[in-house]
């Protein structure tokens, strides 16, 4: 009688990578201002939009009231995964820590 061989047990093992940040020539690379952000997601990814809104000037004022809103346009969308999202969340909340208490040791 032939002992039929049970299949292997496969693993999934997430390993780290590293990425190396290559100079940057400040010449070539794009920069935005924005001062908001409007997050959306999906079943798979996250979408946020970010935005330069510029305060309105006094004789636009009652031309935005009429409009109920001050447009903008999206200056950039990044799309991305719930892993870079936690990942990118946790790395803002420990350099706002470092920026608030570098801060706080200036004053």
């Amino acid at each position: 009688m032939v002992k039929a061989k049970e299949p292997e047990k496969q693993e999934t093992v997430a390993e780290e990578v590293r990425v190396k940040i290559l100079p940057v020539n400040d010449r070539n690379l794009s920069r935005e201002y924005v001062n908001v952000a409007f997050i959306n997601h999906g079943e798979n990814e996250f979408t946020i939009d970010f935005v330069d809104v510029v305060p309105p000037k006094e004789f636009e004022v009652k031309e935005i009231v009429e409009r109920g809103a001050v447009e903008a346009p999206v200056k950039f969308r990044l799309v991305c995964t719930e892993v870079f999202v936690e990942r990118f969340l946790s790395a803002l909340e420990d350099n706002l820590r470092k920026f608030r208490a570098k801060a706080k040791n200036n004053e």
